[in-house]
This record gives structure tokens, C-alpha cells and sequence, in this order.
């Protein structure tokens, strides 16, 4: 098997008496299996912020397509500050600080702290990692997507996809052809078992409620956001540039919408992920950060402060200002120092994802990207990650639109999906996942199925890279 100076370094052990391993964002590679690894793929090419105060000083001294805060924001001005949820780990209370030294002359009394939840279980701001001073300080709104009393109407999408819908029409009507006998199983099933949430999963995902939802999202639809930012002078946005599978890459715009947006608004953006726009590193004309992107020509009062992330809570950068030029710029950064290469595709791919990506099968399931492009045909994935939140969303939202609609079409023909996680079987089962009861087993299981001599490739921190083959640049 294929040894370098980048597999060498990743060992845990090789001390006299001690058994190596490959430690994983969750779990580890057990030691007689160390030797059957081929390649590990990091992006460890770029060097990390070494400041990251004076970063963010920079950046919010620098920004990007708009004036310095200071140079328009008023003693008396309301100020919204956007953060992420649980579901994403930055250094949120730094950033915050990092604005009050661009405006010290604004009071914390003209605060407003709103907790970006999307359609995620509302987090409390004692889940954000910040000190319980800081917290005292402010304000806080979690936004809950689902309540119609948070929400006030912003505006409209522009109308796309038309054309598409017609494109995808026979394919969706061939699809569900060939599934009848296995959804007809599933409406007894959940009919005896008197499922009503099953029910209603399954009419959401019949083929005439299928179709609907594709047409309507290729439609102009309305944008509800939380009524909080509407009673404020200015917001500002602080999150995460990193790969993402349909938008390019996160950051941006997107603490706002899907951030703070209402949970039909989301729903609907988010079946566009079926279109061939919607990939990771693109963002010029994606269709689902464009219509994203609505929401920076309709609420022209935003200004961003986002970090540029990378595996192992590493920051390569800091950029503000304009909520779609800033990002620009971040999104260039964060491709370079996140992109990793590997050398030949293989039978057998193991992900991984840390804390908290990988507390969901939600976030977990961003792990399969990479892993796509160096997955051989018929292959298998193994993803590992704790999902200790279990699903984080209905089987719907993970099956069809995360899954069949944002994943497949990345996969090669005939690939298995196996996770290893504490969730339990009978929750996985429901997923697009097979469980294993742990990595060995998987592993044993691979091999058995592809030979000893089959390929192995380790990604151990996959829902934050990009990946590209050596020498196709």
C-alpha cells in the first residue's frame, strides 16, 4: 500500500508496546487496517490565521464593497447582530467583540442578539459556547421557523427554472414507476401501523405532491423573514465561509435566509437542490444561492462579518461588507485552503465528521460529497460521526430533499452508504443509510465484499473539504 509523510504524520501510537490508528473526526481506523490505507485526503497546504482578533479588526476596517461601520452607524441606530446555531462551531463571542471595537460608541442597550436556527431545533444562547457575561449583555431572539408570529413578509423570488421543471418531468414520472411496488408497501405498513406522520410523509412524497413542490419552487415565491430585523437600523451577519454541497459555500447571506427565514420559504428554496447549478464551489449562477441572495437586494441595511473555516475548527481569513462581494472574496480564500487531492478512486471511502457537524445525519450526510468524487463505481462509503441528535429532521427532509435531491446525483452508479454513529439501528434504517455496528465491522464487511487487496481512502474531516484528483487542475 501507498505510505507518505501525509499518512505517517496522521498516526496516533507507533510507540514501543502501542498499536497505531488513524483518529477520525469520530472514531479511529483500528490498527490491522492502518496498513490497507491507500491515501488520506486533508488540506493541511495553507497555514491558518495566526491573530485571529487582528483579523477581524482588518477585515472590519477593510470591508468589502461597503463603507467602515463607523463611518455611518449612529450612537442612537438599532443594531441586529445575526449568529449561527448550535450546529456550527466559530468563535462567535470574538466576533462579537471584534464589532464593538469597530463601534464602541453604540451601547449594548441597542443590541439585538437573533440566533440563526433555520429549520433546526431553536438553540438557546448557553449552546453558543459564549461567556455567561457576554450573554447578559443583550437581547437574545431564537428564531423559530415554524412560528408564524416571528415572521413578517420581505418579498418575492425572482421566477426560475421553468424550463427545468419540463426536463426533469419524465424522469420523475419513470422514477416513480419503477418505486410503485415498494411505496405501495410502505402505504400498507404505515396504514396498519395507524403512522399518521408516516402518512403525511408519504402523501408529501407522492408523485403528483412531488411534482407540485418541484413547480412551485421554479416559481416566484414569498420570503418570510423574523420580524425582529425590521425594527433595527442596521444588521449584521456574522458566520462561516466553508464548502457547501448546493450553495457553493456557506456564509454569506445565508444566516439571513434559510437562517432566519420561515420554514415553507426554506422548503421550497431547498428543492431546487435537484438542479445541476446547485453544486459544491459554485456560486455564480447557482440557482439556489441566487434566490438566497434575494434577500441582499431587498434588505439593503446588511453588512457580514464571516471567517473562513476549515477542518479542525481551523481559520484561514476574515472578510465584511457586502453580503454577496465580501463573500466573493471569502469563497476564493476558502477554496484554496480547502481543497484536498487525491491520487486514484477507490473501492472503499471512509468520512468523518467531528462536533458538532456530526451530531445530526442532517449535517452528517455533507460528508458524502467528497467522498463522491473518489468513490469507485459500486463502491462504499463509510461515514462515521456520533449523531447524537439522531436524525436532526424528518425523514422527508433527509430522504428526499437532502438526500435524493442535494446527494445522489453526485454519487457513482451502485454505491453502499453505511454509517457508524450511536444512533440507533432502527432510526438509521429509515435513512438513505445502512447502520454498522462499528468501523471495524464495516470494514470487515467492505473487504469481504471487494477482496483484501481492495483500495481503501480515508477523508477524516470530509464535511469541510473539497476534493480534486492530482494533475486536473
Amino acid at each position: 500500500m501507498v505510505t507518505t509523510n501525509a499518512l505517517e504524520k496522521t498516526f496516533e501510537g507507533g510507540k514501543a508496546g502501542e498499536e497505531r490508528s488513524i483518529p477520525l473526526g469520530y472514531g479511529k481506523i483500528p490498527h490491522r487496517f492502518v496498513d490497507k490505507v491507500d491515501q488520506i485526503i486533508s488540506a493541511d497546504h495553507t497555514l491558518p490565521v495566526q491573530n485571529l482578533d487582528e483579523t477581524l479588526d482588518i477585515s472590519l476596517e477593510e470591508p468589502i464593497g461597503q463603507l467602515r461601520l463607523q463611518e455611518f452607524i449612529e450612537p442612537h441606530h438599532k443594531i441586529a447582530i445575526i449568529v449561527s446555531d448550535r450546529s456550527r462551531k466559530l468563535p462567535r463571542e470574538r466576533m462579537i467583540e471584534a464589532i464593538h471595537r469597530e463601534i464602541p460608541h453604540i451601547p449594548y442597550s441597542q443590541f439585538t442578539l437573533i440566533i440563526a436556527n433555520g429549520t433546526h431545533q431553536p438553540s438557546r444562547p448557553e449552546e453558543l459556547g459564549l461567556s455567561e457575561d457576554l450573554i447578559k449583555r443583550y437581547r437574545w431572539v431564537s428564531h423559530d421557523s415554524k412560528d408564524l408570529k416571528q415572521l413578517r413578509y420581505i418579498g418575492r423570488t425572482p421566477w426560475k427554472m421553468k424550463s427545468f421543471f419540463l426536463k426533469i418531468l419524465p424522469g420523475e414520472i419513470k422514477k416513480s414507476w419503477h418505486d410503485k411496488a415498494h411505496n405501495a408497501s410502505l402505504w400498507v405498513k404505515a396504514i396498519r401501523r395507524k403512522d399518521g406522520n408516516e402518512l403525511k410523509q408519504l402523501l408529501l412524497v407522492s408523485l403528483p405532491v412531488r411534482l407540485l413542490l418541484f413547480f412551485l419552487s421554479g416559481t416566484s415565491i414569498p420570503i418570510f423573514l423574523n420580524k425582529v430585523i425590521f425594527g433595527v437600523d442596521w444588521i449584521i451577519s456574522i458566520g462561516q465561509i466553508q464548502p457547501h454541497y448546493f450553495v457553493g459555500f456557506s456564509g454569506g447571506i445565508k444566516n439571513l435566509f434559510p437562517g432566519i427565514a420561515a420554514k415553507f420559504s426554506i422548503a421550497f428554496n431547498h428543492f431546487m437542490t435537484i438542479h445541476p447549478t446547485a453544486k459544491i464551489g459554485n456560486v455564480e449562477k447557482n440557482i439556489v444561492r441566487d434566490d438566497l441572495e434575494t434577500v441582499a437586494r431587498l434588505l439593503p441595511k446588511i453588512t457580514i462579518l464571516n471567517i473562513v473555516g476549515g477542518p479542525g475548527g481551523k481559520i484561514y481569513g476574515a472578510v465584511s461588507g457586502d453580503p454577496i462581494a465580501a463573500h466573493r472574496v471569502g469563497a476564493k480564500i476558502c477554496k484554496n485552503a480547502n481543497m484536498g487531492e487525491f491520487s486514484a478512486k477507490t473501492d472503499i471511502v471512509v468520512v468523518s465528521a467531528a462536533e458538532p457537524m456530526g451530531k445530526s445525519i442532517y449535517q452528517l450526510a455533507k460528508t458524502l460529497v467528497p467522498a463522491s468524487f473518489v468513490v469507485k463505481r459500486g463502491g462504499t462509503i463509510i461515514c462515521t460521526g456520533s449523531c447524537s441528535e439522531g436524525v436532526g429532521g424528518s425523514y422527508l427532509i433527509i430522504n428526499q430533499i437532502i438526500y435524493r435531491n442535494g446527494i445522489k446525483h453526485y454519487l457513482p452508479p451502485g454505491v453502499t452508504l453505511k454509517l457508524v454513529s450511536e444512533a440507533k439501528a432502527h432510526i438509521v434504517e429509515k435513512t438513505f443509510l445502512k447502520p454498522s455496528a462499528s468501523i471495524e465491522d464495516a470494514l470487515d464487511e467492505a473487504f469481504s465484499i471487494y477482496g483484501e487487496e481492495a483500495s481503501l481512502t480515508i477523508i477524516p474531516e470530509a464535511a469541510q473539504l473539497m476534493v480534486m484528483q492530482k494533475n486536473s487542475h
